[in-house]
């Protein structure tokens, strides 16, 4: 089914409406409250305000009989588990997908546009490579290395030390053969060098940096400063 953005055609707004046993009225207010549902779930994860999500798209899918997850979606129809809507927001040129079916949301995938520039984290506010509310997790990270490279602590150097949204469940460190979420995670990234080496640490929300020898090419997205 077309994905409808903004007003549908009257239409299409009843095919829909007879699909999901609605009035056009009643499929009208679902279909608002599938969107403040996805704005609300996506600024969460974001740190953003809905105000600056712009609607991209919109259509109705099939839940899998497996419940609310990402991965391709079912067109009205061919699943089992009822109704859900499928909702792409866009942000600072980026675009989102957000699966949502009655009170539940969930963030899929980035889009394929390039990441934006978020404000707090430009040239201006780059004076130092440690952000703030990390210092903490580098100090873990750089004594991990200090053993692991057998190298003194203070001749580590702090490359960077960012908070960011990595695009899945691995935090851009994923191990060979494994499946992960199409969740957007946030976490950290620590970059640190020592003897002309560069090492990366990459951690979720609320957990340990963990040494990542071979990370995601996928730049995760940085996330707003508070």
């Amino acid at each position: 089914m077309k994905a409808l953005s903004g007003p549908c055609i009257l239409t299409s707004c009843l095919g829909l409406a007879v699909w999901l046993g609605l009035s056009a009225s009643a499929w009208a207010e679902e279909r608002d409250a599938a969107v403040a549902r996805a704005k609300a779930k996506l600024a969460e994860t974001l740190r953003a305000s809905p105000a600056e999500l712009e609607l991209a798209s919109i259509e109705a899918i099939d839940l899998p009989a497996s419940g609310l997850r990402c991965g391709p979606a079912t067109p009205p129809g061919q699943g089992t588990g009822g109704s859900a809507w499928r909702v792409q927001l866009r942000r600072g040129g980026r675009t989102f997908d957000v699966r949502v079916a009655g009170d539940e949301a969930v963030v899929c995938l980035f889009g394929s546009a390039e990441a934006p520039r978020v404000p707090g984290v430009g040239a201006e506010a780059a004076q130092g490579p440690i952000e703030g509310g990390l210092a903490e997790q580098v100090e873990r990270a750089r004594a991990d290395l200090a053993g692991r490279a057998s190298v003194a602590s203070e001749k580590i150097e702090v490359l960077e030390a960012a908070s960011v949204v990595w695009p899945d469940a691995s935090a851009g460190c994923p191990r060979p053969k494994m499946n992960y979420a199409q969740v957007l995670t946030p976490g950290a990234r620590i970059r640190l060098k020592a003897q002309n080496r560069v090492y990366e640490y990459h951690a979720r929300v609320g957990g340990l940096p963990v040494f990542c020898p071979n990370p995601s090419p996928v730049e995760p997205l940085r996330a707003e400063i508070e």
